[in-house]
């Protein structure tokens, strides 16, 4: 004698293949909120930190009072650039990298042979220049970097704080 099949208990594979699509369809919405917030983040808004600056300190010698510092800024953000400030350790004799007495003009950041302001802003995507003669109230040595703290003003009204290590060479 056969005995009928016994039915266990659990859940129907109709129900089982719902609840899979489910978690699936679940997983994928928390992956693309996760995705589209992140590169919202990159796009829109104030400007990133995409602002790159490459700088070298000149020293005539080993060790010398003054040298000559140049930088360049490239706006690689999504907001040109209104505003560049330097701003110089201690051991220069000027906070803001200015030129040696009398003439103590501050170091600033150039682009089409005028400095960098809201009437001459960097465009995104180009490059501006800074070169400029600084003195030390000690000496400066050649091979030794200096931190230089490089502020930019952006159109859409945000700052960004660069800190640029200069190195000094001969």
């Amino acid at each position: 004698m056969k005995l009928p099949p016994t039915r266990r208990p659990g859940v129907s594979e109709v129900i089982a293949t719902l609840m899979l699509v489910v978690i699936v369809v679940g997983a994928a919405l928390l992956v693309f909120d996760f995705v589209g917030g992140l590169l919202a983040s990159f796009t829109a808004g104030g400007p990133s930190n995409l602002v790159t600056t490459t700088s070298v300190l000149s020293v005539p010698g080993t060790y010398d009072a003054s040298g000559i510092i140049s930088f360049t800024i490239t706006d690689r953000a999504s907001s040109d650039i209104i505003g560049v400030t330097f701003s110089c350790p201690a051991q220069f004799n000027s906070a803001t990298c200015a030129s040696p007495a009398p003439a103590s003009v501050p170091l600033t950041a150039d682009f089409n042979d005028a400095a960098v302001g809201a009437a001459n802003p960097l465009p995104v995507g180009s490059t501006a220049s800074a070169t400029g003669l600084v003195e030390s109230s000690t000496s400066f040595t050649a091979g030794t970097p200096y931190v230089i703290i490089v502020q930019i003003t952006f159109k859409s009204g945000s700052t960004s704080a660069i800190v640029a290590n200069v190195q000094s060479i001969s």
